[in-house]
């Protein structure tokens, strides 16, 4: 455990006592009274363990370099603390099992962006640590408590756009890939009864649930394809229509597909996402090449010329320009 870091055990009775409750949590917020505590909160599914960090006392600014920051674990039916972690820095997000295992995400004061992801016991006591180059975007704790993911957001540095499960009873790295599926709501883990982790499942909102095996691998790679190009906001779908005119592989009914997403979606589009635009009219372009529609192409290819001159389709509608000037010029 880091010498930085303090622990206090709760007093060990399980009975609520009488009166008013000492520990309130409600919308994701979590108050204990006798700690002067109050911060963001995450309740375990089994409803027993609420964990709640913050990173300055009540009423007042951070302080750069103080480690002011705590997290608590809170018995929540019997409205008793089972744990007090003090000496944190900026402590910015919590998730607790239902063995009372919880994980918090400090984000350090040190230079440039950092995270620090910290497991500990329902007594406090240190089970694990992983520390990042870059923000830890979301994270969450499986019900045994065993696995954590992370996700991290962008970065120039290695950690960044990062999905890793963390294993905490091997204290290791359990996979580590860049998503296919991006940031995530939520997450389910399916665990088997030996303890292994059978597959991670990330949850989107408008897209649907899909699957990563223990090793990283992207189980539902096609169905996301096609729920990229069906469900979500018109630049989820132009995204979509790009990844499955990488997967077509010259199929025609793959192209077709993409090719009436991105159109729907460009027409859809916001006209203050210029980005957004620019690479839809690139991939209508591909698309419209790839089915031999060559005029069509060199519009769209012009459109994002006009745009973005960086996207990347200069030489596409040069060939095409002069493809089309030399059939024009040759005879019947």
């Amino acid at each position: 455990m880091s010498s930085k870091s303090k622990v206090r055990s709760g007093p060990a009775s399980p009975s609520r006592r009488s009166g008013p409750r000492d520990a309130s949590y409600s919308d994701n917020f979590l108050t204990v009274d006798s700690l002067n505590f109050m911060g963001q909160g995450r309740q375990s599914r089994n409803k027993r363990w609420v964990v709640g960090c913050m990173d300055r006392p009540p009423l007042s600014n951070p302080r750069r370099g103080q480690l002011d920051g705590r997290a608590v674990l809170v018995d929540y039916p019997a409205d008793r603390v089972g744990a007090l972690v003090t000496g944190l820095s900026r402590p910015m997000e919590c998730a607790v099992s239902d063995e009372g295992i919880f994980v918090v995400d400090d984000s350090t004061w040190e230079s440039g962006i950092s995270g620090d992801v910290r497991v500990f016991d329902a007594a406090g006591r240190e089970l694990f640590r992983r520390q990042y180059e870059a923000n830890v975007y979301n994270l969450d704790i499986s019900k045994c408590g065993r696995y954590v993911v992370v996700q991290t957001a962008n970065s120039s540095h290695a950690d960044g756009d990062l999905l890793e499960v963390l294993n905490v009873d091997g204290g290791a790295i359990l996979f580590s890939t860049s998503p296919d599926t991006g940031w995530a709501d939520s997450y389910a883990f399916a665990v088997s009864d030996d303890g292994s982790l059978k597959h991670l499942t990330v949850v989107h909102k408008t897209l649907g649930r899909f699957r990563y095996g223990p090793t990283g691998e992207f189980l539902d790679s096609e169905s996301f394809c096609g729920a990229r190009l069906e469900k979500g906001g018109p630049e989820s779908r132009i995204l979509g229509a790009r990844a499955a005119m990488d997967a077509a592989g010259g199929n025609q009914q793959k192209i077709e597909e993409a090719l009436l997403a991105v159109g729907g979606a460009l027409q859809q589009l916001s006209s203050n996402v210029g980005d957004y635009q620019a690479l839809g009219l690139r991939v209508q372009g591909e698309a419209l090449e790839a089915l031999g529609r060559s005029a069509e192409a060199l519009a769209s290819y012009d459109a994002a010329l006009a745009l973005n001159p960086k996207i990347g389709v200069a030489r596409k509608a040069t060939a095409l320009r002069k493809k089309l000037g030399q059939a024009q010029s040759s005879p019947d």
